[in-house]
């Protein structure tokens, strides 16, 4: 039997003869060296003898070449469907860039189709993954046993433990036992979620693998990777990794060195953070199946993977569990609508729209934005230009925040239902009776764990919704997770300030009643065919996609919850195959069980996307192209000089950007003539400027001051700001107004008014005048939480008063003659 030297030598001479000289000898070298090492691998694994390891070697090779040349196969089926489709929408909008802008963000122009969206796909298909996950999870008490760190190791020990073989369990099991039953269930639930976006992943492309011991999707922090070096990176990172297991995925020709210099460069420079980027193939040559395995890193076990995340990962367990299914999810919904390489069908479609539109030059010119357009809706402009400024900047905001939105909760309180009704009017419910529920569902719903299930189970409230919420007030960015003390810590008061103020727990009871309203409202008409429906109904399914002939085969599968009817996105997972096949065959698709499930998919992501759709409105949440509008059509990505400025700048402008583009804009949209489109306003306006007027009140209430004259001018002007009636582009739209005010300053976001003020005491104190007066009050003021609603009143009542009236005496009685000159306002007591 020869040995692995005699088979060396022989592959060396029928190299260098097979290429004729084409390979040098260093080259030879390599190639057989490679070999080598996994050969020698394999021999000490399962005792081969060198000829066996070689053979084993080369049967590896031919599958993965025949792999290879399957998936090639596949992707090309898939890349044409999805241009069939894609061009389909395309020409049945009102033309092909409005059609193929509203494909990737949406649009308040009504045709078929119009809010079925690249963006709302992906927020769909995360949502329902996740919302579902804990849903299953609050259905069995175990909530608490995720979201505590302290079982976070032992839930990823039992995660390592899944996807195996019944034997390899057994003894790990042995080795060691599971913390507890509750740790074992909440791994088998997350691994299940993980398990069907995977298999959903492959179905629309990736050449993924079951991987064994999945835990999530691994987060790398790519300051701390950057900072470390690759030298400090590799020799943390390379004896934790399980070599065979790579090289089994990669075909067994994995150059260690070579692969982690490869993934370095990878994590270090962010090209992990695409939203394709851990699924979709790149191509390069014949590197297609390999370049997707090697991206796949194998821990030899569940404590050397805590130990690596620890030290260079973004996350804790709950946030790298819940971002890797939103990062799986983007991709998902990428590769489903736009093919293998969403980039390259994205040029293609650009190219082929710039032909047939050679003779619009107005089409012409509404494409040279197109690119920003597409990279805003996939994500790519998110990418920290540099980590550290992104992450440092974003703290920055926060303490912002916490300094600004202490009444945000009681604003949100009284405002959300009143436009959210807006929303349902334009559904066909009856406006008055749907404010009524609306606001008895905020005070049945707070809090309530059967009701938020619901919500959960249809991918509307997500326990990890809390960057939702905070989106509305400041232009969304992705979440840089605190690596450092003082980042983490900011982060922890940063989620307890936003539950203390309400905010989070009054966004999700107003998310959960408005879709079990709009639910209950879609049963009540599930008896009637397409074309019986109410109009608004007929027009709202429309623009989610959903065709005449699908509500007619799903309308019979509703739900009971609590004793109501209700119509979800379920139906599409009730409904039978029988019933999907003529559905299959309209869309000229083969019966077949593979196109049975991803039009099953395909369904349940159109229903999920339109519930989540219409609650963004209802909610005020910005979408991609409310995003793109505050970026001014550019790539402004965070961690550049630009794109921070232009952060600060917009901070606490979203909502009213986003009640703009969203609330006013769907109205004008909806109503046809110049009157129509001017009544529609006028109520809108009425209406939120009487909420305005009620969150006013209440706040007040708290503060200790009694209600504002509804009589004087000022206090209208202050109610409709405050209710969102005019959508000022002014921070004024969130506070009260402040005479004396710099308006510039305003303008220019809350950090600019801050600096302002430092730069008015400086040029005080340069001056010679006294500064401390000025001084404390700035510091005071800037305290993050000091205006928390309910501590507001009494802080200014025991402390803050009486500071004032012994810095500058007579403070007290001309802030009351200003009170009553303003609005009309008296404190319910004085000292």
């Amino acid at each position: 039997m020869p040995n692995l030297d005699v088979i060396y030598a022989k592959c060396m001479r029928e190299i260098a003869q097979a290429s004729a000289g084409k390979i040098s000898e260093d080259e030879a070298k390599d190639i057989l060296k490679a070999v080598r090492r996994d050969a020698d691998s394999l021999m000490q694994q399962k005792g081969l003898t060198a000829e066996q390891a070689v053979n084993d070697l080369i049967a590896r090779r031919a599958k993965s070449e025949e792999l290879e040349a399957a998936q090639r196969k596949w992707e090309e089926v898939l890349r044409t469907r999805a241009e069939a489709a894609i061009w389909k929408r395309l020409e049945s909008g009102p033309d092909k860039v409005s059609a193929y802008q509203a494909f990737l963000e949406g649009t308040n122009s009504i045709f078929a189709g119009a809010r079925d969206s690249i963006d709302v796909r992906q927020h769909a298909i995360s949502k329902r993954a996740l919302g579902g996950m804990m849903a299953r999870m609050r259905s069995e008490n175990l909530v608490p046993y995720f979201t505590d760190p302290a079982h976070s190791d032992d839930i990823a020990r039992e995660m390592f433990k899944l996807g195996r073989t019944p034997e390899a369990r057994a003894a790990m099991d042995a080795a060691r036992p599971a913390a507890n039953p509750q740790v074992r269930r909440v791994a088998e639930i997350i691994h299940e979620t993980q398990a069907v976006l995977l298999q959903r992943a492959r179905r629309a492309g990736a050449p993924i693998q079951e991987l064994e011991g999945y835990m999530w999707r691994q987060g790398h922090d790519m300051l701390r990777i950057r900072s470390a070096g690759f030298d400090a990176w590799k020799a943390k990172i390379g004896p934790s990794l399980d070599w065979a297991k790579i090289a089994e995925q990669s075909g067994g020709d994995v150059d260690p060195d070579k692969f982690l210099q490869a993934t370095y460069e990878a994590l270090s420079s962010g090209v992990h953070l695409q939203p394709d980027g851990s699924l979709a193939p790149v191509r390069s040559g014949r590197e297609t199946v390999a370049l997707s395995a090697h991206r796949k890193l194998h821990f030899k076990d569940a404590d050397s993977w805590l130990a690596y995340n620890r030290e260079f990962g973004t996350a804790n367990f709950f946030e790298g569990v819940t971002q890797g299914v939103q990062r799986v999810s983007r991709s998902v919904a990428l590769m489903e609508r736009m093919g293998p390489n969403p980039q390259a069908m994205h040029e293609k479609i650009v190219a082929r729209v710039k032909t047939e539109s050679r003779t619009q030059s107005e089409l012409i010119d509404r494409l040279n934005n197109i690119d920003v357009v597409f990279n805003n809706a996939v994500g790519k402009n998110l990418i920290p230009g540099n980590p550290r400024t992104a992450q440092i900047a974003q703290m920055a905001r926060k303490v912002i925040s916490m300094q600004s939105l202490g009444g945000a909760g009681v604003a949100s309180i009284v405002g959300d239902p009143n436009v959210a009704a807006l929303e349902l009017k334009w559904q066909g419910h009856n406006p008055l009776s749907a404010i009524l529920d609306l606001y008895a569902g905020q005070v049945k719903n707070f809090g309530q764990s059967e009701q938020k299930q619901f919500a959960e189970a249809l991918g509307i409230v997500a326990q990890a919704d809390m960057a939702n919420a905070l989106s509305r007030f400041d232009l969304a960015e992705p979440v840089t997770n605190a690596t450092d003390r003082a980042g983490r810590a900011i982060n922890w008061a940063y989620d307890k300030f936003f539950r203390l103020n309400l905010l989070q727990g009054s966004t999700d009871a107003s998310k959960t009643t408005f879709s079990m309203l709009m639910s209950n409202r879609l049963a009540q008409v599930a008896d009637r065919t397409f074309d019986k429906l109410p109009a608004q109904t007929v027009r709202m399914l429309e623009m989610g996609n959903i065709k005449a002939g699908e509500w007619d085969v799903l309308r019979a599968h509703g739900s009971k919850v609590g004793g109501g009817r209700y119509w979800t996105a379920d139906a599409a997972r009730s409904v039978t195959d029988d019933e999907l096949r003529p559905l299959l065959k309209a869309e000229g698709l083969k019966d077949t069980a593979l196109n049975l499930q991803r039009y099953r998919d395909d369904l349940d992501t159109r229903i999920s996307g339109m519930f989540y759709d219409r609650t963004a409105y209802a909610l005020t949440e910005q979408g991609a192209r409310e995003r793109r509008l505050m970026l001014l059509n550019h790539d402004l990505a965070p961690g550049t000089a630009a794109g921070e400025a232009w952060r600060f700048v917009m901070q606490f402008k979203g909502y009213p950007i986003t009640y703009m583009m969203r609330t006013m804009g769907r109205e004008m949209a909806s109503n046809g003539g110049t009157f129509a489109k001017m009544q529609a306003f006028g109520v809108m306006a009425a209406q939120l400027t009487a909420a305005g007027y009620v969150t006013m009140v209440a706040q007040d209430a708290l503060a200790g001051k009694t209600p504002p004259d509804p009589t004087k001018l000022s206090t209208f002007y202050a109610a409709a700001v405050k209710g969102g009636g005019y959508g000022l582009l002014t921070d004024y739209m969130f506070g009260e107004y402040i005479p004396g005010r710099d308006p510039i300053a305003g303008a220019l976001g809350p950090a600019a008014g801050k600096l302002s003020a430092l730069m008015t005491i400086r040029a005080k104190a340069m001056g010679g005048e006294d500064i401390t007066t000025d001084l404390t009050r700035f510091a005071r003021s800037n305290i993050p939480g000091q205006n928390l609603i309910w501590f507001k009143g009494m802080i200014d009542f025991t402390l803050n008063h009486h500071l004032n009236e012994t810095l500058s005496p007579g403070y007290m009685d001309r802030m009351e003659k200003r009170m009553e000159e303003d609005r009309g306002q008296r404190f319910f007591f004085r000292q």
